[in-house]
């Protein structure tokens, strides 16, 4: 899953790059009150799109460990979030389901799967 970089971002442009979906959370940060520039990553932010650990250590691997960062997605797995909160990032998620992207590709495979239930045994 991609996700859109945008470096050097002055704290009162933000909410103007939020998704329309997370604008609301965004503007009680307050990010205008901040004088440094931020660096966004902007995830598809629907709450059907689960974004996994994958996904976001390729994007934090294209971004210099001394930028301040600014997630946003639609649901981030445990595993993303912990990668985020390790590099001090802001994160702002449609839904906060608690997702393991073990769990959630289970569940996926599971539900994408011809055979919903094992075969019963037959009678001996």
């Amino acid at each position: 899953m991609k996700a859109k970089i945008y470096s050097n971002i002055a704290g009162n442009l933000i909410v103007k790059r939020a998704p329309p979906t997370l604008r609301g959370q965004v503007v009680l940060r307050r990010f205008e009150k901040d004088k440094e520039v931020f660096t966004l990553l902007v995830f598809p932010t629907q709450s059907k799109n689960t974004i996994f650990s994958g996904a976001v250590n390729h994007v934090l691997s294209e971004v210099p460990i001394t930028e301040r960062l600014v997630a946003f997605g639609g649901c981030f797995t445990l595993e993303s979030l912990a990668l985020l909160r390790e590099r001090g990032a802001e994160i702002f998620a449609v839904s906060d389901f608690p997702w393991t992207d073990e769990g959630f590709t289970v569940i996926r495979e599971a539900i994408a799967s011809p055979i919903k239930f094992p075969p019963k045994e037959p009678n001996t």
